[in-house]
């Protein structure tokens, strides 16, 4: 029988970058050797660091360990019932999660370490993951590989700020940053949700039957099924954008506040910034 899962969605706000200044000259001249919208913040391409042989020897690792636990539990499952599968099947991802855990998380936090190190060299008070950075901040990459990864080739750097910053004072933080998790556990989000579920839950029902006196225990076609999934995603806009304009304007009045000039959500922060979750979630509620 056709399913329609329903998935909870972290929404995106809508000031992911808002630099104030643009990110060359304006002028005309070519480069970009200051830091006109973004003083003190680095970025970091976190692709490089997870594809140094530290990071690939853990990934090879943990998919031998994954492998040979999967072998384990598929033996265990044999000849039970499907209740009994399903229990297997938790325990044999719980058991995933602490390999994982053992295995990947001292890389993880090796990083982290390694980008704290170089931001205070450079006297950068905020890192950003590069994938929200399009130009005017300083890439750390390269320095970050060196003191992560010591025999990792170090590549040539893009120009992208002058780094003379030893002896300088530390620059006024401009970034902000939110936790999603915490915003969508705000009681405004989880009655939209709630209310979204409730509506998602009567339109699968209307579907199954729906589906079931037109194909009967054929599967539905794919246009059969878009359909439905169009009228949930406008019911979504309806009921869940007003609480994320709602957010998103809250946050821009405490990042103005405070004296920031971007606002990003908390897992492209690799260090420093300033968490203004508490704030908004306060004025909200």
């Amino acid at each position: 029988m056709f399913k329609m899962h329903y998935v909870r969605q972290i929404f995106c706000l809508c000031f992911l970058v808002l630099f104030l200044s643009s990110c060359g000259p304006k002028d005309g001249s070519q480069g970009n050797d200051s830091l006109p919208g973004a003083p003190g913040v680095g970025s970091v391409d976190q692709s490089v660091i997870i594809n140094l042989p530290p990071f690939q020897d853990a990934e090879k690792k943990f998919e031998d360990e994954r492998k040979k636990l999967a072998a384990e539990y598929s033996e265990m499952a044999k000849g039970l019932n499907d209740k009994q599968k399903s229990a297997i099947q938790t325990q044999f991802q719980q058991e995933l999660g602490k390999i994982q855990a053992d295995i990947i998380t001292p890389l993880q936090e090796k990083q982290k370490r390694a980008i704290e190190e170089v931001a205070k060299e450079k006297n950068l008070t905020v890192v950003l993951d590069a994938t929200v950075v399009v130009c005017g901040v300083m890439d750390i990459t390269d320095d970050v590989k060196k003191v992560f990864d010591p025999n990792s080739k170090k590549e040539s750097k893009s120009p992208t700020a002058k780094e003379e910053t030893s002896g300088k004072e530390s620059p006024k933080q401009v970034v902000g940053y939110l936790s999603q998790e915490k915003l969508f556990n705000t009681t405004k989000m989880r009655k939209a949700q709630e209310e979204l579920y409730k509506i998602f839950s009567d339109m699968q029902k209307n579907l199954e039957k729906e589906a079931k006196s037109i194909y009967g225990d054929n599967a539905p076609p794919t246009s059969f099924l878009t359909d439905y999934q169009k009228k949930l995603d406008e019911k979504k806009k309806t009921i869940i954008k007003p609480v994320e304009d709602d957010i998103n304007k809250v946050a821009g009045e405490v990042a103005k506040e405070k004296g920031l000039t971007i606002v990003l959500d908390d897992v492209n922060v690799l260090y420093g910034g300033v968490d203004i979750t508490d704030d908004v979630i306060t004025t909200l509620e």
